[in-house]
């Protein structure tokens, strides 16, 4: 599985190549999220227990067992489609960003992200601050501020929920 996104990537003839490549490494970055270490996954009411002061100092660090992908094509609403059954038709490009996550009942749950998500978590990523990361998520979204805030606590609430956080520092 680890070349198979590659090999549709170097086969332009081959119908759907790019997608197919999207799609495969789909999968193989599921299948590396479910063999991945476990680690200690931050309760939900870790991220609660910070005092707002000490939220925009804060630096989140992601379970071993996730991965974020941007992608060219909506492979993950794809394999979301065929796994309820349904019969899908190759879509059409577009940016993607999907959120691969093992929780703690050993499932690899997928979530399709906005392009703020992917900003705000990718941004996390490289050890900025959880401001530094807002700031980044507005900045590439083009939200409002009260727009991002009011959907930044549901945000939280899921990722933490699937297990997604290993540590916050402060």
């Amino acid at each position: 599985g680890r070349h198979l996104a590659a090999f549709f990537r170097n086969q332009p003839e081959l119908p759907n190549a790019a997608f197919l490549s999207d799609l495969a490494a789909l999968e193989y970055e599921r299948e590396l999220v479910f063999e991945a270490p476990r680690s200690p996954a931050l309760e939900g009411d870790g991220l609660a227990g910070l005092a707002p002061e000490q939220w925009a100092t804060a630096r989140v660090e992601r379970a071993i067992a996730s991965r974020l992908l941007a992608q060219d094509f909506p492979a993950n609403d794809y394999l979301s489609a065929v796994n309820d059954a349904a019969s899908p038709t190759i879509p059409a490009a577009a940016p993607s960003y999907t959120l691969l996550c093992r929780g703690a009942d050993l499932r690899v749950h997928r979530r399709t992200l906005s392009l703020a998500q992917y900003a705000i978590l990718s941004t996390l990523d490289q050890g900025q601050t959880l401001a530094e990361a807002l700031g980044e998520g507005l900045e590439q979204s083009g939200l409002e501020v009260d727009e991002l805030l009011g959907d930044l606590g549901g945000w939280f609430r899921d990722w933490a929920a699937l297990g997604l956080f290993a540590r916050i520092t402060s």
